[in-house]
């Protein structure tokens, strides 16, 4: 998702600090993309029977990944790690529903202040700090009939 969010854009000005001032957080780094490969280890497969006649398949599975992401104009390498579920729904299709935690070092948007600043910095300009991130991912499964 591009821009601020809305926590983000009440510190322009920033409360009880006098002479006013932005933080102008939007001309710092932002994500840009995520690519990544990831290994799923299935821990457990199971039935939950909703009602009399109607059965629903479940699989529980872990995460495990790398890749890259890219924060402003920089690409730095993730690594990530996470829980997931899928639900069937019948045969062929099901939704799946991860959590995962990202793991990666990059800039650092509040080790420089950007009250000044009328345009974006680049990544650079900025220290280098470890981060944790989450991510919540929600997806559709179709398996082709006859596989």
């Amino acid at each position: 998702m591009q821009g601020l969010s809305s926590n983000a854009e009440q510190l322009n000005p920033i409360p009880r600090t006098s002479p006013p001032e932005n933080a102008n957080l939007q001309y710092a780094p932002a994500p840009k993309y995520l690519l990544l490969g990831n290994y799923q280890f299935s821990a457990y497969y199971g039935k939950l029977s909703l009602t009399k006649y109607y059965v629903m398949n479940l699989g529980l599975y872990g995460l495990a990944g790398l890749g890259m992401m890219g924060v402003g104009d920089s690409s730095n390498p993730v690594g990530s790690f996470g829980l997931g579920q899928k639900f069937y729904l019948n045969r062929n299709f099901g939704l799946r529903f991860d959590l995962r935690f990202l793991i990666y070092q990059g800039p650092d948007v509040l080790s420089r202040k950007l009250s000044a600043d009328t345009k974006e910095r680049p990544a650079a300009d900025f220290e280098k700090k470890m981060q944790v991130s989450s991510l919540l991912s929600v997806g559709a499964i179709y398996l082709l009939p006859g596989f």
